[in-house]
């Protein structure tokens, strides 16, 4: 089974790629474990286990047990699956064709219907530009209930519609690629954060969708905040920087009379629904902002959630709990090179996590740990 490992504090972090799982493990057990994994009889364990550590044999034993439980239980995990790929892609005449640019860049993408077009569009509407690129064009599909991408005339992936994030994810990687001119291995991973900045230095903010990221990141926006990138946040490989991506900010219905003063626009945006439940509008980032590439050195990694009625609870955050709450909703690069300095990343950022429900008490704290006041 193969992983990569990278050494903290007399630990070892153990990246299982092929199953989206790591294990943080004591360094002398991750020995052992390493010795499991390449094939070590149960004998020559118990002897290692005797000659190195001193262990009793019915303590060895107990030790090569729970290697192999650990490891049956990471074979229980599925696979990361890759997105279908077809090989015959559905030729639609009447596409509905918009061009969105960005950086100076332009993409084409054409949406064979409206009903495609109404789940991308709304939130990158604000990047639409009336001339064609000639050269960048994505078609989005849909085939057997399912929606698909291509890149001259490629099939990038077919998703079902329980799968939208997955889609939404992979396109929004080829947009930053085709925007930036960069490839996947350019970047460490993508995180389902939102992220603002001040002058060199950005927060990233995470945490369970609904539980407030995106409204701490509307606010901070209206306190001297500016945004870099919301819902999809990439960082940089060779800088391990946090970098732009221009989407828009989803508003809950709630919060848009409050945010309406300082951003008029949210009154006249249409209102959606997720989920047939909550509803939203987009919040759409300055343009004269966006068309230049901005990256940001990431001054703290920050786990949300607000709790209506709660006092503030602001909290460092263990690098393993951190990496416990990152990794299942992020994208890592599989590059091993890469896989290791986005470790480095976290590793060496302090992380937090913050409940709140007094909005004026967040966008205190968060003032003081951009300031370096805490």
């Amino acid at each position: 089974m193969e992983y990569i490992s990278k050494s903290f504090n007399g630990k070892k972090i153990l990246w299982f790629k092929s199953k989206n799982k790591y294990l943080i493990l004591e360094d002398s057990f991750s020995i052992l474990l390493d010795k499991y994994l390449n094939g070590i009889s149960f004998l020559d364990f118990v002897f290692l286990c005797k000659s190195e550590y001193n262990l009793e044999h019915k303590d060895s034993s107990s030790l090569y047990e729970n290697c192999s439980e650990l490891i049956e239980q990471i074979n229980s995990i599925p696979s990361i699956l890759s997105p279908q790929i077809i090989d015959h892609i559905p030729q639609i005449e009447n596409n509905i064709t918009i061009t969105y640019q960005w950086n100076g860049e332009k993409v084409c993408i054409h949406y064979t219907s409206e009903k495609l077009k109404a789940l991308v569009h709304p939130k990158i509407q604000h990047l639409a530009v009336q001339t064609e690129s000639e050269h960048s064009h994505i078609h989005i599909f849909k085939l057997d209930n399912q929606i698909g991408f291509s890149i001259a005339e490629e099939c990038c992936g077919l998703w079902s519609y329980k799968e939208f994030h997955l889609f939404q994810g992979k396109l929004s990687m080829h947009l930053l690629n085709q925007f930036t001119h960069k490839n996947d291995e350019d970047w460490l991973a993508t995180l389902h954060a939102s992220a603002v900045y001040k002058q060199d230095s950005c927060l990233v903010l995470l945490g369970v969708s609904g539980k407030g990221k995106s409204t701490a990141t509307s606010l901070l926006m209206t306190n001297g905040y500016q945004l870099l990138a919301d819902d999809f946040v990439p960082i940089e490989a060779e800088a391990k920087r946090i970098f732009a991506f221009p989407q828009a900010v989803s508003i809950k219905e709630a919060m848009v009379n409050p945010l309406s003063d300082y951003f008029p626009h949210l009154l006249s945006s249409i209102s959606k629904k997720k989920n047939d439940e909550i509803q939203f509008r987009y919040l759409y980032p300055e343009i004269n902002q966006l068309q230049v590439q901005k990256s940001k050195k990431c001054k703290a990694f920050i786990f949300i959630h607000y709790s209506k009625g709660s006092k503030t609870k602001f909290k460092l955050l263990t690098k393993t709990r951190a990496l416990e709450l990152l990794i299942p909703d992020s994208w890592i690069s599989p590059l091993e090179k890469n896989s290791m300095a986005f470790l480095d990343l976290i590793l060496e950022t302090p992380c937090y996590t913050l409940e709140y429900s007094d909005n004026s008490s967040m966008l205190n704290l968060m003032d003081q740990l951009m300031n370096d006041e805490l």
